[in-house]
């Protein structure tokens, strides 16, 4: 058996790329945890949380997390929450949805 009839273990150039954009994708969120207390804590009820928002927050913000709640006054709304190292969590509101 020479060295090319054995299998070769190695990390492609594309592979890691690849990789490392998603673990950067999936940790660009603000926690679940705090978006929905900062939701609960304004009076939004029905809290249903989506992923990471690329538009809606602040360039100086590094976490986001997209959300769907309840208002007050029973309006289904849409919003972003927004948030970075050592700062609280923003919400804003971007959208009433049809039909609330």
């Amino acid at each position: 058996m020479n060295c090319s009839d054995q299998p070769r273990y190695f990390v492609t150039p594309k592979s890691a790329i690849g990789l490392l954009a998603c673990i950067l994708v999936g940790a660009c969120t603000v926690s679940p945890t705090d978006t929905r207390q900062a939701l609960e804590e304004q009076g939004y009820s029905d809290v249903q949380l989506g992923g990471n928002s690329w538009f809606g927050c602040d360039s100086k913000d590094g976490f986001t997390r997209v959300w769907t709640a309840t208002a007050t006054n029973g309006a289904r709304v849409k919003g972003v929450a927004c948030g970075g190292w050592f700062k609280g969590v923003t919400i804003r509101r971007t959208k009433r949805l049809a039909g609330a």
